[in-house]
């Protein structure tokens, strides 16, 4: 499915659910195209509704400066709240713990209510993917983004404030005394 045609089945799910969105967004891929500019601003949305949106950020450890300071990123973690949730897992741990998890993860996806998946694959940093609505796919979908919660801390301003705090601790472990 092309660029534009998925956004637009993608807005059209997050504009019709009712009780739940949960997605796995694998790296740093948000970027400042005006349709993920809207899908953020309907990401809200779908909260302010009070619907549970819940999202798992899945990097590597060493992606994590850039994830923080991804604009999209930092939003998401401002508005955290009793219906949008932001957490993070980190590959190393998944492979530690259950290495075929975080293949089985793709691209990334969002699940809308009981009744879509959105599948995403990336072609040459374009977006597409593909819309799931069978029962199997569900469950399949719904059996990856329970494991990968045991994998995943909550992503908040206290996790943002003690990771610099230990960056910063670090640096100054690491300076040599005169």
């Amino acid at each position: 499915m092309k660029n534009e045609l998925y956004y637009l089945y993608i807005f059209s799910l997050l504009h019709g659910s009712k009780t739940r969105v949960w997605a796995v967004s694998m790296g740093s891929e948000w970027n400042d195209s005006e349709e993920e500019k809207e899908f953020l601003r309907m990401n809200f949305e779908v909260a302010r509704r009070k619907i549970h949106l819940e999202r798992v950020f899945v990097i590597e450890k060493k992606e994590l400066d850039n994830l923080l300071q991804t604009e999209a990123v930092k939003k998401q973690i401002e508005k955290r709240d009793t219906y949008y949730k932001t957490f993070i897992a980190f590959k190393e741990d998944i492979d530690a713990k259950k290495p075929n998890l975080y293949n089985q993860l793709g691209c990334g996806f969002l699940a809308f209510d009981d009744f879509a998946i959105a599948d995403d694959r990336f072609v040459d940093n374009d977006i597409r993917g593909f819309i799931h609505t069978s029962k199997a796919s569900y469950k399949d979908f719904n059996t990856k983004f329970t494991e990968l919660r045991d994998f995943a801390l909550v992503l908040d301003d206290t996790f943002v404030r003690e990771y610099y705090k230990n960056k910063q601790q670090n640096n100054l472990n690491t300076v040599k005394q005169p």
